[in-house]
């Protein structure tokens, strides 16, 4: 992987949470190049089972929870260094870093307040960022 290509995937993965609103998910052209989808894997075609992240949602008494998981090793040389959930317009709604040293496994858990469709994005320190998404 060049540098350049993770440097830039991660600037723009840092700017979903620092404007609320950039429709990178929606922006045509970047889909495959800036960031990876099971449907546009790249040239990580053979990667995406274990970089996409899954998002499953659940209503419980006190709203929707969603959980991400990134079904992926975590070692010190290779794990999923970030996730980030966002609604239908791109606005944060909540992201957790790893530690493979104390994070047996990428996953995290959002309480949503209001949303009908999920993104979530998957960092991984050697393969790029990967999004999915859910409608709910």
């Amino acid at each position: 992987m060049e540098r350049r290509n993770f440097i830039a995937g991660s600037i723009a993965t840092a700017g979903l949470g620092l404007s609320g609103n950039v429709a990178l998910a929606a922006a045509p052209g970047l889909e495959g190049s800036v960031y990876f989808t099971t449907n546009k894997p790249g040239r990580w075609a053979k990667k995406a089972g274990g970089h996409s992240p899954i998002i499953e949602t659940e209503k419980t008494a006190n709203g929707l929870v969603a959980v991400v998981r990134t079904p992926h090793e975590m070692t010190a040389e290779h794990f999923i260094v970030k996730h980030v959930l966002m609604d239908e317009n791109f606005n944060l709604i909540g992201e957790k870093v790893f530690d493979p040293a104390k994070d047996p496994a990428a996953l995290s858990s959002y309480n949503v307040a209001k949303a009908s469709k999920l993104y979530a994005i998957s960092i991984c320190n050697k393969h790029d960022t990967w999004l999915s998404e859910v409608t709910i």
